[in-house]
């Protein structure tokens, strides 16, 4: 197989720059801002949610292995 580039060096590496349409430039960062926005908050909330909300009490363990019909002394 031959090499498409014929001399090393000839191909351009980079990362481009991300651009946004003149036209839709304004929306694209009134979203951007809010989705910031959003992710903050919500970062603050979960992180505080364990204060908030305090462990519920164990519940009683229902499962003993065996049914109620085969446990039951009633014929």
């Amino acid at each position: 197989m031959r090499e498409p580039h014929t001399s090393p060096g000839t191909a351009p590496l980079g990362i481009p720059r991300p651009q946004v349409p003149q036209e839709i430039r304004g929306r694209f960062v009134l979203a951007v801002l809010g989705a910031g926005a959003a992710w903050a908050v919500l970062g603050v909330c979960f992180s505080r949610a364990s204060r908030w909300n305090p462990p519920s009490p164990p519940t009683p363990r229902t499962w003993t292995g065996r049914s109620s019909a085969v446990s039951s002394s009633r014929p």
